[in-house]
């Protein structure tokens, strides 16, 4: 079992340790997505959505590798 070099604290076992960064990222950003569509900022969300499709293209990316 290897720890991710990009998260000490995280057991990546001997994965792309980035595809478990950016996962914890895609999360939290998730997470305020939810938030905002509650409270109907809708700005927002647009702006998250598009984070998130940013980080599924260089996740792509990582695991083509």
């Amino acid at each position: 079992m290897s720890k991710c070099r990009y998260d000490a604290s995280e057991d990546c076992n001997n994965t792309d340790c980035l595809t478990c960064v950016l996962d914890k990222i895609r999360g939290e950003i998730q997470e305020n997505i939810n938030y905002n569509k509650k409270m109907n900022y809708q700005g927002i969300v647009a702006g998250l959505l598009l984070a998130l499709v940013i980080i599924d293209k260089y996740k792509t990316e990582s695991e083509g590798r």
